[in-house]
């Protein structure tokens, strides 16, 4: 949804900084994009490039996870976040994972994609916090 960019600051970078912010971005505005470079772009260049070419080759586990999770529920609190436009992951698939949590937390975040934490950081560090909470409140 480009209604949520402020065009005026991505006017002010590069082309290709403009470009590899905007791939996944729902919110671009000076803000997440300085988060971006703070916390994505450092990743992204010391990946193990090798590593992230195989996992594109066979983005699977050796196992089936979700028989494996069915035959024994996860009973800790859990958060489970998803960016409602995130077009990497999406959300819809996530839902299916909240029988087998019963302590879990699910929210989907309206105007938030892939980076979910840089576009809507005040539900996202409330949410984190509450799951922080009722983790060390866990018996």
């Amino acid at each position: 949804n480009t209604s949520l960019w402020d065009e005026k600051f991505l006017d002010t970078l590069t082309e290709a900084e403009r470009t590899d912010f905007c791939v996944h971005a729902v919110v671009a505005d000076k803000r997440s994009y300085e988060r971006y470079k703070e916390e994505i772009v450092p990743g992204l260049q010391t990946a193990d490039k090798a590593c992230l070419v195989a996992l594109k080759r066979r983005y699977a586990f050796s196992f089936d996870v979700d028989a494996a999770i069915h035959t024994m529920p996860y009973t800790k609190p859990t958060l489970i976040l998803a960016g409602r436009q995130d077009t990497c992951v999406g959300y819809e698939d996530q839902w299916r994972l909240v029988t087998d949590y019963p302590r879990a937390t699910f929210s989907v975040l309206d105007t938030a994609g892939h980076n979910l934490h840089l576009e809507q950081p005040t539900l996202f560090n409330a949410l984190v916090e509450d799951w922080l909470w009722r983790t060390e409140s866990a018996v």
